[in-house]
C-alpha cells in the first residue's frame, strides 16, 4: 500500500447479460420466466467454479491470513448478518459498521474513520492512509446500502491489516492481493454480508423487453466466500441449520464439497483414527487435545478422531 496517498479501491464492476424474452402473455409471465432464466444462468456460474481444483488455494489463504492476523483466535468470532445498528441515521450507520469491522480485524477504534464521500462511478470505496490511520470513504450513492457499506470497509479495512501483519515479510506483497484481502473479509466473520454484496441480480428493462442485469464486487468468486464462509462458520461452532441461512442460494457445491472433505477424512484415517491434514487449511492436524478430538494449531478447526469422526456432517 501507498500511504499517505490513495489506493486503489476495491473494483465494483457492473457485468450487463441482457436476456431478451418473448412478451407474450404480458409483463407477469416474461418476469416469471426471467426470473427461472436468473436462477439457471446462477446454477451455471456456480458449476463453473471447480471446488476441487480451487480448494488448495483457498486453504492457502486460511494459512496465510492465520499467519498475519495472529493465529487461529482471529477466526473464532462467529459470523454477523447485519450492521449492530437501528439507527435511521445513515452517518451512525456507516460508523457502527467501521466500529464492527475494525474490531473484527484487531484494528484500534482511533486508528480508523469512515465516512461517505463523492466517489466517480466504477469505484465503490477508496482508503487514505495517514500515517498508521486507516480513512476509508465509501461512495455517497450508496449510503442506504448496509451490505456494499460493509463490503467495502472490510475490503478496505482487510489491507490495512494485511498491511500490518505481513509487513517485512516473504508474503508482504500479498497483502495487495485482491482475493486475499476478500477472502480475510470472510474468515473474520463478514462472509454472509460479504457474500450477499459479491453477486447481485435484478430484472431491469421495461415490460416489452426486461433483462437480467448482474452487479458484482469484489474479485474473489462467490462460490469461493460460500465456501470459506461455511468453512469459517465451523470453526467458530455454528450450528448446521444455521451454515445454510448464511450461504442461502450459494449453499451448491459449497456445501457438497465440504460434506465431501469429512467422507475423504473417514477414508483417510490411519488405525489410530488420525487424520493427515486440516480440511480447511490442509495442514498437518496436531495430537489429540483429548481422547476424542484433534485441533488444527493454524486454523483452529476441531478434527474428531477414531470412531468420533463417523458422527461428523
Amino acid at each position: 500500500m501507498n500511504r499517505g496517498a490513495r489506493r486503489g479501491p476495491p473494483r465494483f464492476l457492473t457485468a450487463v447479460c441482457a436476456v431478451t424474452v418473448a412478451t407474450a402473455g404480458g409483463w407477469a409471465s416474461t418476469q416469471d420466466d426471467l426470473a427461472d432464466r436468473m436462477r439457471r444462468q446462477r446454477e451455471a456460474f456456480a458449476r463453473g467454479f471447480d471446488m476441487a481444483r480451487e480448494h488448495p488455494r483457498l486453504a492457502g489463504y486460511v494459512r496465510l491470513l492465520s499467519r498475519a492476523m495472529g493465529g487461529p483466535a482471529a477466526f473464532a468470532h462467529p459470523p454477523v448478518q447485519a450492521i449492530p445498528s437501528s439507527s435511521s441515521d445513515r452517518v451512525q450507520v456507516l460508523e457502527a459498521a467501521a466500529r464492527l469491522v475494525a474490531a473484527r480485524f484487531r484494528l484500534a477504534s482511533d486508528g480508523v474513520s469512515a465516512r461517505f464521500a463523492r466517489i466517480a462511478r466504477g469505484h465503490a470505496g477508496r482508503i487514505v492512509m495517514r500515517g498508521g490511520r486507516a480513512e476509508v470513504e465509501v461512495a455517497d450513492r450508496h449510503r442506504d446500502d448496509d451490505d456494499l457499506i460493509v463490503a467495502v470497509l472490510a475490503h478496505e479495512f482487510a489491507h490495512a491489516a494485511l498491511d500490518r501483519g505481513l509487513a517485512g515479510g516473504p508474503d508482504a506483497a500479498m497483502a495487495e492481493d485482491e482475493c486475499l484481502v476478500d477472502a480475510a473479509a470472510v474468515m473474520v466473520g463478514l462472509g454472509p454480508i460479504v457474500l450477499r454484496a459479491s453477486f447481485r441480480e435484478r430484472i431491469t428493462g421495461s415490460a416489452r423487453s426486461p433483462a437480467w442485469e448482474v452487479l458484482r464486487i469484489g474479485e474473489l468468486d462467490p462460490v469461493a466466500i460460500a465456501y470459506l464462509t461455511l468453512a469459517h462458520a465451523e470453526l467458530s461452532g455454528v450450528d448446521d441449520d444455521a451454515r445454510r441461512v448464511f450461504v442461502a442460494r450459494w449453499m451448491e457445491p459449497a456445501w457438497s464439497f465440504r460434506r465431501t472433505q469429512w467422507e475423504q477424512l473417514r477414508a483417510r484415517r490411519d488405525a489410530r483414527g488420525r487424520v493427515a491434514a486440516c480440511p480447511t487449511c490442509l495442514s498437518d492436524a496436531s495430537p489429540a487435545a483429548d481422547a476424542t478430538t484433534a485441533v488444527c494449531a493454524t486454523c483452529g478447526q476441531r478434527i474428531p478422531v477414531g470412531g468420533h469422526l463417523e458422527s461428523l456432517q
